[in-house]
Formats: structure tokens, sequence, C-alpha cells
């Protein structure tokens, strides 16, 4: 079976609904449960840009549980978050960019400055390559149809001039990126980090980033009165009131601790209050992995580590600011929040 499967281009998705789909009808240790329906789609299907629904039925007219699947679209909300592609660090001119923003003066604390220029040097970035750069893609089959133009001519006629020949060298030198930077488009969205650099542009690797994309979708979830909701517009306030309602009810208890009888010495203390310094922070930085999904600002370690010669400053300054007086711009919170354990676990005894 898992070979009929697999030469026929099969994939089994997620479902709803109750675990077995057959039931012999009947009670005690004769009493069966099986789940025998299961539902297969292909890869033209799971690389749709509909969520692909599995749901299974009650059990009615028959001991089978009918299945249904389900094609829905879920962008239905018009917000577009901008995010960081890895790809556009493989261009030159994105440096300049980012170097011109980040030479902007911003009133604030330094994290509000850092957030700001965070923010406009997306939005440059965005629109630069909007303005600047075919989708991929378009461009990977335009440059394929001017190379097999070119051979063909060059097969008809024996040989080609010096100038289309360095023509054609241009034409492949620029397919060769594009593709790479497809690769790079397509590893970022699957999150794969144990493919090869080659593997990037195999069916497998695209229906692997489509399969992901549908697994991370959820469907449904249960609200604080027990009631199951799968409109989209109200799950996110679904998952807002639980995270503000989490910590209403919790205290410290600082009564009934035990006696202490192990502390640091000066030494030790000294340590752990001495400021951060810019190597230790660029160390962490330097380590971080790359293929990491972005937070709220839309900017990802890539970015980071990628242009850090011109961030560097500022970026150590909130650093540095957080750390002496605990105040942080909101928009930037997700990023300090995966480093700050990094930068402080170095420097503990």
């Amino acid at each position: 079976m898992e070979e009929c499967l697999l030469k026929n281009d099969l994939h089994e998705i997620g479902y709803i609904g109750p675990k077995f789909t057959w039931y012999n009808n009947k009670v005690g240790s004769a009493r069966i449960l099986e789940r025998l329906d299961r539902c297969f789609v292909n890869t033209m299907a799971l690389n749709s840009p509909f969520k692909l629904i599995e749901r299974h039925l009650d059990r009615i007219a028959s001991d089978h549980c009918p299945i249904l699947l389900q094609f829905k679209n879920f962008n239905t909300n018009p917000r577009k978050m901008i995010k960081f592609e890895n790809c556009w660090a493989c261009y030159q001119a994105s440096y300049g960019i980012v170097r011109k923003e980040w030479d902007k003066n911003y009133q604030g604390s330094f994290s509000e400055v850092l957030n700001k220029k965070f923010q406009r040097t997306l939005k440059s970035l965005f629109f630069w390559s909007k303005a600047k750069h075919k989708e991929l893609n378009n461009l990977k089959e335009v440059l394929i149809q001017e190379i097999t133009e070119i051979q063909c001519k060059e097969t008809s006629i024996g040989s080609l001039p010096e100038q289309e020949q360095w023509n054609l060298k241009t034409k492949v030198m620029e397919l060769n990126a594009t593709m790479a930077r497809l690769n790079m488009w397509w590893k970022q969205r699957a999150k794969v980090k144990w493919l090869s650099e080659g593997d990037g542009n195999s069916k497998f690797f695209h229906t692997y980033a489509s399969a992901r994309r549908n697994a991370n979708k959820i469907i449904k979830i249960k609200d604080e009165d027990g009631m199951v909701i799968e409109d989209q517009s109200l799950i996110e306030e679904v998952f807002i009131r639980f995270f503000q309602k989490k910590w209403e009810a919790r205290r410290s208890n600082l009564e009934g601790w035990p006696t202490n009888y192990n502390s640091l010495n000066s030494c030790e203390r000294n340590m752990l209050e001495a400021d951060l310094s810019m190597n230790e922070i660029e160390e962490v930085v330097q380590h971080l992995e790359g293929n990491i999904s972005p937070g709220n600002d839309g900017i990802n370690h890539t970015f980071i580590k990628v242009y850090w010669e011109f961030i560097k400053d500022d970026f150590c300054k909130a650093i540095k600011f957080f750390f002496s007086y605990g105040e942080l711009d909101k928009a930037w919170k997700e990023t300090l929040i995966v480093l700050i354990p990094k930068i402080t676990n170095p420097i503990i005894p």
C-alpha cells in the first residue's frame, strides 16, 4: 500500500472529527472500532491556494463515517505584514538601501529608534523589490526561453558571433542566480534544515512547503466557554482573550521558601552585573540560525546577521537599554525574547 501511494503521488492530510471511521455495531468484547476510511490527495491539491479540510462526519445510515473534503479560502484578512525575504540579501543593491535608511535620524528611546528603522528599511526593501525585479518564477521561464532560442540559433548556423556567445553566458549565469534565489525562497517557507541546497527546486521540496502551510492553519478552537469556533475572524479574538486572562489570577507567593545557604561571591556577582559588551552580543548574533520565522516586525535572524555592520550600534544600544531600564518597544519584543537567553547564558557561571 505504501509503495502504491508513493508511486501515485497520494498524500494523507489531517482530519477533524472522530478518529475511527468504522464500527461493527456490536457490544462488549466483540465491539470493534477501526479507521478503515481515509482520504488521500495528490500534489496538485496540496499546492492549491485553498486550505484542505477533511471531516469525519457522524455515522447515521451506515457503519462507516462519511468523509467530506472541503476546499476553503481563508484569505479574508486584508492586512498583509511585510516580511524580510532572505533572497533579497543576494542583491548587492539591498545593502545600499539598508545603509541609506539606517543613516536617517529618528526620535525616541533606543528600542523605539531601532524598531522605526526596522520598519522603514523593510518597507523600502519591499517596494524596491516590487519595482526592480520580476517575480522569480516568471524570470526563470523568460531566461530559459531566451537561452533556448540562442542555443537553437547556434545549432542552425553552426556558431555564434562573439557578442552572442557572451550574451548566452550572461543568460546562463543569471538563470543560475535566479534558481539559487528560488531555492532560498522555498527553503524559507518549508523550514527544512535537513535538505541540501540542490534539493530546493525538487517537486518533493515544493510539496513539503505546501503541506507545511496546510498543516499550520488553525481550523477550529474551543473558547473559554467550551464552544467550538471555526470562524477565522473569531479565532484570533479567542487567542487574545485567553492570553489577556492567563496571568490575571496568578500571584507569586514569597512565604515559606527555604533558607538560602548558598549565594554568589563578589566575583560572580560582579560578572553577572557587568554591562554587556559589543563582542558578547555580536558572538550570539553570528551563531543565530538563519531560517527562523520572523516576529510581528517582519525581521528575521537573516536580516540581523547579513546587515549587522550597519545595524550593530543601534541594536546593541537597544539591548543595553533594556537591561538597564527594563523598557522595550512592543513591536520588537519577539526578537529580543529569543535573544535574551542566548545573550545571558554565556556569562552565567
